[in-house]
């Protein structure tokens, strides 16, 4: 089974970016959250998380490439058990935390590190990022209170 990683919508006037540094090749295991790639936009430029833990099967846009929200950038397929095993630490932290599986937001690789660090309860902290999300202030006011 295979997971499309796709060109999310930056922001609400920013619709596409240019793919500026692939930060995983054809073949790398990777974690869930772990960024995959760099995208710069007129006005941000973020990482893009892995959405699934496995092996980068292909990747569909090539540096330089302008590409729009909803496209498809790389396909990430099941990894052998062994790689998986040995990539998988912080989603396994994650799931043993149990809280970040609860919230239904977007978590970016930063969250989800802190998250599985502290044994967060995600649906504790109020979200003051875009559309409610939760954002490393607001996990560092929670860690801070």
């Amino acid at each position: 089974m295979s997971t499309e990683v796709i060109m999310p919508q930056l922001g609400d006037s920013v619709s596409e970016g240019t793919v500026s540094k692939w930060l995983k090749r054809e073949g790398e295991a990777v974690t869930q959250f772990d960024p995959l790639l760099e995208v710069s936009g007129d006005k941000i430029d973020t990482e893009i998380p892995a959405p699934v833990s496995g092996v980068v099967l292909k990747i569909m846009t090539p540096v330089g490439q302008l590409v729009k929200a909803g496209v498809c950038l790389a396909v990430i397929g099941e990894a052998e058990t062994e790689t998986a095993e040995k990539a998988a630490p912080l989603q396994q932290a994650i799931a043993s935390n149990g809280h970040a599986a609860e919230y239904k937001g977007y978590i970016s690789p930063v969250v989800a590190r802190m998250v599985a660090e502290h044994q967060i309860d995600m649906t504790q902290i109020a979200g003051t990022g875009r559309d409610g999300r939760v954002t490393k202030k607001d996990v560092e006011g929670y860690l801070a209170s």
